[in-house]
């Protein structure tokens, strides 16, 4: 019970901050969720900054419980998470009389999926595209850049650890939403 309890209370943290954002969950895998942005967005950098802003506004808020976790002698919540952006195919998929589900897929699935093993714990890291759909330097304070190889793709990925917005206002207003 004490692992289910965990791994709900961290669901309904993700949940709350991706479906503010626009993100949609397309299932639960275990203790690790697939979510995707912009199917409502008017464009693939507003998905991008969508998508950081909630992963930033859940760094956060793993943070507070976890301060309120430590004082209680409750064990914290430890998570790894992944930004990718690219094109999907958002199809139903299943068997004729079994189970069918709506789900997205694609090589953007399977790095994400790659990815989220790269960051560190209690990290986010993202890809190139990703990172200059945001805004790049401008907006977004990474850390770590590196080359990575990923299990299934030929060439290295370039992979950044996200540290949050450039704009402190920006970060700021970000933790306000979290404790409103």
């Amino acid at each position: 019970n004490q692992i289910r309890d965990l791994v709900n209370t961290y669901f309904n943290i993700i949940a709350h901050f991706i479906t503010y954002y626009g993100g949609n969950i397309d299932k639960y895998m275990g203790d690790a969720v697939l979510a995707y942005y912009g199917v409502a967005e008017g464009s693939p950098e507003q998905a991008s900054g969508n998508a950081l802003s909630s992963k930033i506004c859940i760094q956060h808020a793993i943070s507070l419980v976890n301060a309120l976790r430590h004082q209680f002698g409750l064990p914290l919540l430890r998570f790894r998470d992944a930004v990718v952006s690219g094109s999907t195919l958002l199809c139903s998929v299943g068997s004729d009389g079994g189970k069918w589900e709506f789900t997205i897929m694609g090589g953007i699935v399977n790095l994400a999926a790659r990815m989220e093993k790269m960051a560190p714990p209690g990290g986010v890291c993202l890809d190139r595209f990703t990172f200059l759909n945001a805004g790049g330097e401008e907006l977004v304070n990474v850390d770590n850049e590196r080359l990575e190889q990923a299990k299934g793709f030929s060439k290295p990925i370039k992979v950044y650890d996200l540290c949050g917005y450039r704009r402190q206002e920006t970060n700021d207003a970000l933790k306000r939403l979290i404790v409103d």
